[in-house]
């Protein structure tokens, strides 16, 4: 049973761009504060702010015309004009959000609304993540490549561990790694398998599946495992037993048969999901990059309410 390797631990803070970045093509830098500033008046954050404030002479979050002046103000919390809406992305994109799009991201590289996001990404219930969607008064959610742990370059890797650790979840809900023999060698090797969790969540919900429903076929799979405790304290599971069924029906079927109790359904490969998914009825894609595969798939909230 090959699987992926263990991506390892990765830092909340791990891939941040110190503030600053420098937005080349209009000379200017960002301050070093919280740039969604415009959402801080509903978030009761009474600190001040740095917000840079672009003169397009029109209402904060519509397009508008390109100028060339930009103004630099401070205001304190409840001073800012609300935006027409936010944009829900994970806070690494925050600034090219600002920069390229010139709306308001939720989150940003500040982390200021790390949490917030994370909380989207990893909602396992569509009910539940367009609650934080309307409490953001968020229009488009943005689900990038780089966020789901998928294959690149032979190894599976992405941020999802950060949107996790800021959503104050524990990264075991959506995998694991467990303990396997190594039939070559007879030795003990790491093994990364997916909880089902994993892909409930609308990070890959939104990117993988494109918001449509998924049925498992021939990639359910169900294994035994026996914890065996460290001599550091610690607690591994090694897998005794796999099996892979060509319906999900058929394992649970089996489960109940044999026994829950030490078992459990994992995926293996990321993008393949062990459990049925419904799809999403509240989100329409409305744009996705022409990269294969696309380097971000852009949604409409449909029910998004203005005002």
């Amino acid at each position: 049973m090959d699987g992926p390797r263990d991506p390892g631990p990765d830092s909340r803070r791990g891939n941040a761009r110190p503030a600053g970045t420098p937005l080349a093509d209009r000379g200017l830098r960002i301050p070093e504060t919280d740039t969604s500033a415009c959402l801080h008046r509903h978030q009761g954050d009474e600190r001040e702010r740095e917000p840079v404030e672009h003169q397009h002479g029109g209402p904060v979050g519509e397009p508008q015309a390109e100028q060339p002046v930009v103004q630099v103000a401070r205001y304190r919390a409840g001073q800012t004009q609300r935006p027409a809406y936010a944009v829900m992305a994970w806070w690494d994109y925050g600034y090219e959000i600002i920069r390229l799009g010139r709306r308001v991201p939720v989150a940003n590289p500040t982390q200021a609304g790390a949490d917030i996001a994370g909380r989207f990404f990893t909602a396992l219930d569509e009910g539940e993540a367009v609650k934080i969607l309307d409490q953001t008064h968020s229009l488009y959610v943005i689900a990038h490549a780089e966020v789901p742990i998928l294959p690149r370059g032979g190894l599976v890797q992405g941020k999802f561990e950060t949107l996790a650790a800021w959503a104050g979840k524990d990264i075991k809900q959506f995998w694991e790694t467990f303990l396997t023999k190594d039939p070559k060698g007879g030795g003990f090797g790491p093994l990364v398998l997916f909880h089902p969790d994993y892909y409930r969540t609308m990070a890959v919900r939104l990117y993988v599946y494109s918001g449509q429903a998924a049925v498992p076929n021939d990639s359910t799979y169900v294994i035994t495992y026996a914890e065996r405790p460290g001599a550091d304290g610690t607690v591994s599971k090694e897998i005794l037993e796999s099996r892979r069924f060509k319906t999900y029906e058929g394992a649970t079927a089996w489960m109940d048969r044999m026994g829950r109790t030490g078992r459990t359904i994992v995926g293996l490969d990321p993008k393949l999901t062990p459990v049925p998914l419904e799809g999403l009825t509240r989100f329409r894609l409305v744009h996705e990059s022409s990269d294969v595969p696309p380097a971000v798939r852009i949604f409409e909230y449909l029910g998004f309410r203005r005002g």
